[in-house]
């Protein structure tokens, strides 16, 4: 039987949390960090889930991460270790990355990497199975993919979670930041009636996490997303732009 359940902001207990935040991280203002090029990740991957409950790391394995430095722009990438093995230096030469066309960071299927070092956290990701879970499982792997991002290198960072109806129409309308009026958005398939956090299980067993950001990069814009889980907490994501507002902001 297919079921669906709403999931309400008081129960989202990491939007609170410090845990994937700039204090484990360069100084994104830091200009004399003037690193260039590729090093091991000089912030503590260590706590990163523990302000989502209701996933972990499967055991026998930990979280370890290169950063590339430019320009004072950066990414990060994170991969999954054995607990008895250290991520080497990176090769000055073998590692690549480039943009998917949603703005995300992606590493090269070409990228030397040890044999023993995974890039695909979800598949090294255990939970409850509860639909929190999922969508805790959503929201990490994205902030898990920021990690070690500074300017040019920002895209998750600059989404909001919407996960209500007033801050919808708080975000929508620009009343957090008090600069502008209203902005004459755009609804091409109709303004979503229902703004909360969804995960629909399938009689087949599949899971759907379905939910909106809110994003000034570029132009503002309302997407949504829908993250399908068909084997433990591996996905397969769908993101698509709902609604446009007026020009954004650009790094």
């Amino acid at each position: 039987m297919e079921t669906k359940r709403y999931i309400n902001e008081k129960d989202m207990t990491w939007l609170a949390s410090e845990s994937i935040s700039e204090e484990d991280e360069p100084d994104i203002e830091d200009y004399n960090d003037r690193f260039e090029g590729w090093r091991i990740a000089p912030y503590s991957l260590d706590t990163v889930l523990t302000d989502y409950p209701h996933i972990w790391i499967a055991d026998g394995h930990k979280l370890a991460g290169y950063q590339y430095c430019s320009g004072g722009n950066s990414n990060g990438f994170v991969f999954v270790i054995p607990d008895y093995q250290e991520l080497p230096p990176p090769p000055i030469e073998g590692l690549e990355f480039g943009w998917l066309e949603s703005g995300e960071v992606s590493l090269s299927e070409k990228s030397i990497l040890p044999e023993w070092a995974s890039p695909d956290v979800g598949k090294f990701l255990k939970g409850d199975k509860t639909s929190l879970s999922y969508l805790e499982a959503s929201h990490c792997l994205r902030a898990l993919h920021e990690m070690g991002a500074r300017w040019h290198g920002l895209y998750w960072s600059t989404h909001t979670l919407i996960t209500s109806e007033k801050l919808a129409t708080d975000v929508l309308s620009r009343h957090e930041k008090g600069r502008y009026e209203a902005a004459d958005w755009k609804w091409p398939q109709g303004k979503p009636s229902e703004w909360r956090p969804c995960v629909l299980n399938e009689c087949n067993g599949t899971v759907v996490v379905v939910f909106y950001t809110f994003s000034e990069l570029g132009r503002e814009t309302v997407y949504l997303h829908q993250d399908t889980y068909t084997k433990n907490y591996e996905s397969q994501s769908k993101n698509t732009i709902v609604g446009t507002g007026a020009d954004g902001i650009i790094f």
